[in-house]
């Protein structure tokens, strides 16, 4: 039964890399941001049991990942309100708290009171990342309105017309 939880526990952190490889870039990046700190924060739960913790390679995969994530996180995310932004602070805060947590997850020790700390600062950014979502979502539909005026005072036909001009 042991190895089945290793397993289990070495695919939730799989998840989380692949999510967070995800971050930047991409109009659904805070989507993915949040997917892979709450795949963190169900790995980090002083509730589990050592042998539902991961191996040491996926953890230090997860480390780089959750690292990576942040560079990506600040070139991509801290400047234009439609791809979903987040202030720098915030994001180093989160993510910083979030690689403490893999580490302690990595020497299989995530119930000292500093995570309970810090598993508060990965879902303050859980919760930062929905907000910019929900403000992309905003800008994202004032575009698409602001077009759709456009296509009624000169046309569908002349708006195309002008892009493959």
């Amino acid at each position: 039964m042991d190895g089945i939880a290793v397993q289990a526990a070495n695919q939730s952190a799989a998840h989380a890399i692949q999510q967070l490889r995800l971050v930047g870039g991409q109009s659904d990046w805070t989507f993915n941001l949040q997917m892979g700190l709450g795949t963190i924060l169900d790995l980090s739960d002083p509730r589990r049991e050592r042998y539902e913790l991961p191996d040491s390679r996926p953890t230090r995969d997860l480390l780089a990942g959750v690292y990576g994530a942040l560079g990506n996180a600040i070139r991509w995310g801290t400047s234009d309100p439609y791809m979903g932004k987040i202030e720098a602070e915030h994001l180093t805060e989160g993510l910083l708290a979030a690689a403490r947590l893999v580490e302690a997850i990595d020497k299989e020790d995530t119930s000292a009171d500093r995570y309970i700390d810090d598993r508060t600062r990965v879902k303050i950014l859980i919760h930062h990342a929905r907000i910019a979502e929900h403000r992309q979502n905003l800008e994202r539909r004032r575009r698409d309105r602001e077009h759709g005026t456009i296509d009624q005072i000169l046309g569908k036909a002349a708006n195309e017309a002008e892009l493959f001009a």
